[in-house]
């Protein structure tokens, strides 16, 4: 028996038919699983670049310091988590540099949140215990 070659044309067509889709359901998720991975990429490099900056601040940016006794090469104490105004303000006049460095569309350091991903971290600001949020985009 002889089949025509329209009734060939159309068996292939059914059978390349499900293949056709599968192919392009299967770039469809692997196109949402990139923006997806890529999305969450950014969110953890975002917050690690503030987690950074808080931890320097609290650690020594912006923390009260006291001279030692045996000064040698101006060296200082830290008092990490004890924040002085007049360093946090020092900090907030190098921001606009800091910001850039990091790569960040805003930075903001404050006692409240601001708008963006914020992080905080507990500090003793005037024998207080406040949190001091960093925040940015």
């Amino acid at each position: 028996m002889k089949q025509s070659k329209a009734f060939v044309s159309f068996d292939l067509l059914f059978a390349a038919l499900p293949l056709l889709l599968m192919v392009s359901y299967l770039a469809t998720v692997i196109v949402f699983a990139t923006e997806t991975a890529d999305s969450s990429l950014h969110s953890n490099e975002l917050t690690g670049k503030l987690s950074t900056i808080a931890d320097y601040l609290v650690k020594r940016g912006a923390v009260a310091r006291q001279a030692q006794e045996n000064n040698y090469l101006g060296t200082a104490t830290y008092r990490p988590n004890v924040i002085d105004d007049y360093y946090l303000g020092q900090f907030e006049n190098n921001k606009e540099e800091i910001q850039n460095w990091m790569d960040l569309k805003s930075l903001e350091v404050s006692w409240e949140p601001k708008e963006g991903t914020c992080v905080y971290r507990l500090v003793l600001h005037n024998n207080e215990v406040k949190k001091l949020y960093v925040c940015g985009e």
